[in-house]
């Protein structure tokens, strides 16, 4: 019971930190949270990504809580498909772009996003965690 009581403060406590500080409501939040989670999902080995699925409550529900990709997006990240080693990083680049802007999230607001979201792993004692979400979702900041 305490474990899941941390768990729904810990939410609480993501969930206020984004709708609070960038001024969004609360299922924007949860889908641009989940876009990112969903590119950390694709970008990390996953002992990396259970790790960082320890830090964040209901990781499961943000997962759900991403905009699904749309027909535009899974085109050109297939025609980017023979990019060499940049290939996944673009593809998710692009992926998570057309689910931000599908949320109504401008580029300028998903640092802001990635920014809250370490600061929130950092709070809860997972700076390697923290480390590992900065180093899945880079592509986002330098694929613009």
């Amino acid at each position: 019971l305490h474990r899941v009581d941390r768990r729904q403060r810990q939410m609480c406590i993501r969930d206020s930190m984004v709708t609070d500080q960038l001024g969004v409501s609360k299922q924007t939040a949860q889908g641009g949270l989940g876009t990112l989670m969903g590119l950390a999902k694709t970008s990390l080995a996953s002992t990396d990504f259970d790790t960082l699925k320890g830090y964040i409550p209901e990781m499961d529900t943000l997962l759900k809580a991403a905009p699904a990709i749309s027909e535009n997006a899974k085109g050109l990240s297939s025609l980017m498909g023979n990019a060499g080693k940049y290939a996944n990083a673009l593809q998710g680049a692009t992926q998570a772009y057309s689910q931000f802007q599908s949320l109504g999230i401008s580029t300028e607001q998903i640092p802001q996003y990635i920014d809250l979201t370490s600061d929130f792993l950092n709070s809860q004692g997972g700076k390697d965690a923290a480390d590992l979400f900065e180093q899945s979702v880079k592509s986002v900041l330098t694929a613009e």
